[in-house]
């Protein structure tokens, strides 16, 4: 029904963000956007050269998105209780993936280590965090943490929500890598340290290298699922693209176009998430012999 979204297209893409200021929800999803369509493009590649411009890139736009959701410098402030829609969604998927995939390589470092104490606290946080439902944690971040901590430590409700998306992005995405390093054979690190190198340079210069060739599609994997987890947070109270979506149509005269509405949300998701699940099977295809079906 397009008199629906003619008529509710600020409330869809912008949520309660105020009316004069929505050029910039705007601008930072359509950078947030600009830099999905150019990862699917060039590819992020995985080498450490690529992979750090990758990064470098990913953190500048975050830190625009910021800038233009939240104001200062120049920009009035807007709290973050009024943003929403689409630049909530790509915002919330953003951040999860860079910070999960940053806390990901301790995780995985600190569950094979030969320290009992790093081993099973990393493998009770990635337990925990694969084992529960995200609903359920995004719940719990949602309700418990203001009541167990002081309101000065317990942070807005976007922060909690996205601590819980980090967690079990960063869970999954060290499991991927620990298996990528347990898949190296042995007598690699037993050659690098006979070259004498240490055990860090070991690390970094022959393991890590081979280790994220191996395990980058099944972390584009995690991404893509990462990125449909956003929709959770409705349960929260943060209106991300999907609960914008259930706001424009709950008034009585626009339910029956409900669902047309939430198939242009499908069709939404499906351009966020086709690009990395591409991208996924080029890099599997890259990892095949030559020859192979």
């Amino acid at each position: 029904c397009w008199a629906l979204v003619g008529e509710k297209w600020r409330l869809i893409l912008f949520g309660s963000y105020p009316l004069a200021e929505q050029w910039r929800p705007a601008l930072a999803a359509a950078l947030l956007a600009a830099g999905l369509v150019g990862m699917a493009l060039l590819g992020t590649g995985r080498n450490r050269a690529r992979i750090a411009r990758a990064a470098l890139g990913w953190g500048a736009l975050l830190a625009l998105w910021f800038w233009l959701m939240g104001g200062g410098a120049g920009l009035s402030r807007v709290v973050s209780a009024d943003w929403g829609g689409l630049p909530m969604t790509l915002g919330l998927a953003a951040l999860g993936l860079i910070a999960g995939s940053i806390l990901a390589l301790p995780l995985a470092l600190a569950s094979l280590s030969r320290r009992l104490t790093l081993r099973v606290a990393a493998g009770m946080f990635i337990a925990l965090f694969r084992s529960v439902p995200v609903i359920v944690l995004l719940l719990a971040a949602s309700v418990l943490l203001p009541l167990l901590l002081a309101p000065e430590w317990s942070g807005s409700k976007l922060a909690r929500a996205l601590a819980a998306l980090i967690g079990v992005t960063a869970a999954q995405l060290a499991v991927v890598l620990r298996s990528a390093l347990f898949s190296l054979p042995a007598g690699q690190v037993e050659a690098a340290r006979s070259l004498g190198l240490s055990t860090p340079a070991t690390l970094l210069l022959v393991q890590l290298p081979q280790a994220l060739r191996i395990g980058f599609p099944a972390a584009v994997n995690v991404f893509v699922s990462t990125v449909k987890d956003t929709s959770l947070v409705l349960v929260v109270g943060l209106l991300d693209l999907t609960a914008t979506t259930r706001l424009a149509v709950q008034e009585p005269q626009w339910r029956a176009a409900a669902p047309g509405v939430y198939l242009l949300l499908a069709g939404v998701y499906f351009l966020i998430c086709f690009p990395l699940a591409r991208h996924a099977d080029a890099l599997r295809q890259e990892d095949r012999p030559r020859g192979d079906p």
